[in-house]
């Protein structure tokens, strides 16, 4: 749960939008829900999903190509696991 909550932070962070006020007033941080492209966005790299989930980077601030190890629910939208937030965290340098 620490990897998750370090990551959903971060990635809050990032998008101006997720911090927005909402319409009724009520702080949207924690209301708004990270969807699939605000993750993918806050990554900043060139990227594709494969069907199993899986997040391929193909120019990374390394210039490393290939499999990332972070997957993603596709139904949700959300890193598929723990392990997956600490692959988002690593990838990020959080």
């Amino acid at each position: 749960m620490k990897e998750q909550l370090k990551a959903e932070a971060y990635v809050r962070e990032q998008r101006p939008a997720l911090m927005e006020t909402s319409r009724v007033g009520i702080t949207a941080m924690y209301n708004y829900e990270i969807n699939l492209q605000d993750w993918l966005s806050v990554l900043g790299e060139m990227f594709a999903i494969d069907s199993y989930g899986n997040t391929l980077l193909f120019n990374t601030k390394n210039d490393n190509y290939g499999l990332a190890g972070l997957r993603f629910n596709l139904t949700t939208g959300q890193p598929a696991t723990e392990a997956d937030y600490k692959a988002f965290n690593d990838i990020v340098s959080v």
